[in-house]
């Protein structure tokens, strides 16, 4: 009996591992540029995972504006003027940093998706890779 009991702790032990390895493993569940170029996802909260495009800041415009980019696609966001700007570009500037931006999907006119942003985070360049 006492080595059937062994063995049910270990095959636990073991489920219990392969558990965690895989709640690791999941996906964090942002997304990239080209993933929210998708109609159906109008109106809907995403976080998008992406570096500021350099130069395209636009600090003088109501709402502050600018782009981000995964590498092959590009996308405008719209800082919502109802929130106040991040401390990172308060204080400094966001161009060229990787960011995860949260806000809703929009479509203008022509059909382009846009991003009403809420909240963002922003890397350090140092320790994050290109996305």
């Amino acid at each position: 009996m006492r080595k059937r009991a062994k063995i049910l702790v270990v095959l636990l032990l073991v489920v219990a591992g392969g558990a965690l390895a895989y709640a690791g493993a999941a996906p964090e569940g942002y997304k990239n540029v080209s993933d929210v170029q998708d109609p159906a996802l109008a109106g809907k909260t995403v976080e998008v995972k992406a570096s500021v495009v350099p130069g395209s800041v636009e600090r003088n415009s109501t709402p502050l504006t600018f782009r981000i980019a995964d590498g092959s696609r590009e996308m405008p966001v719209r800082w919502d003027p109802a929130v106040p700007l991040p401390d990172q570009e308060a204080g400094g500037t966001i161009e060229g940093k990787n960011v995860v931006v949260r806000g809703v999907v929009g479509f203008d006119a022509d059909g382009r998706a846009f991003l009403l942003a809420s909240e963002m985070k922003v890397g350090c360049a140092s320790k994050y890779r290109a996305v």
